[in-house]
């Protein structure tokens, strides 16, 4: 069972992340000035992140959480946080962005704008969070108070 959990997350992530670095070539490869493939591409987004990014994200998170035990120790507290920040984020900030940016195209382009940029913006806070994850659930690091208190004593 273990063993269907790791591939059914690591299956998670390569969706999560692949559909992230398709919306940024998809971004890249589409002229602004042809309003077509615009819409295209916004509605594109929305429809992906709806139906695969965001479903991808919260199975990657929950396997990722499953696998990891109790959360007794501060790496799986931490990947806990950054799983809740990434969900957090996503839901409040980086979702909505897509919706006003597809809702805006053509109608408003100072909106349009401005939600392409809170999507940039988020986004990349987002990437972070992610890799911020991955690096406390590869790494593991064994941090408590009394260590941190040791290490600063130490400096």
């Amino acid at each position: 069972m273990k063993n269907l959990m790791k591939i059914v997350h690591l299956i998670s992530l390569c969706v999560f992340f692949g559909s992230i670095v398709t919306y940024v070539f998809l971004g890249l490869i589409t002229p602004e000035t042809d309003m077509h493939a615009l819409a295209l591409s916004r509605e594109w987004v929305l429809k992906s992140t709806t139906y695969l990014t965001v479903v991808a994200m919260c199975t990657t998170g929950f396997t990722g959480l499953v696998l990891s035990g109790k959360p007794k120790s501060f790496w799986v507290w931490a990947k806990l946080f950054s799983f809740m920040l990434i969900c957090l984020n996503t839901y409040f900030f980086v979702y909505p962005a897509i919706v006003t940016s597809t809702l805006a195209l053509g109608t408003d382009e100072l909106k349009f704008l401005e939600a392409l940029e809170y999507e940039a913006i988020f986004g990349a806070f987002n990437i972070v969070l992610i890799l911020m994850s991955i690096v406390f659930a590869v790494s593991k690091p064994k941090l408590s108070v009394a260590g941190i208190k040791r290490a600063m004593k130490a400096n």
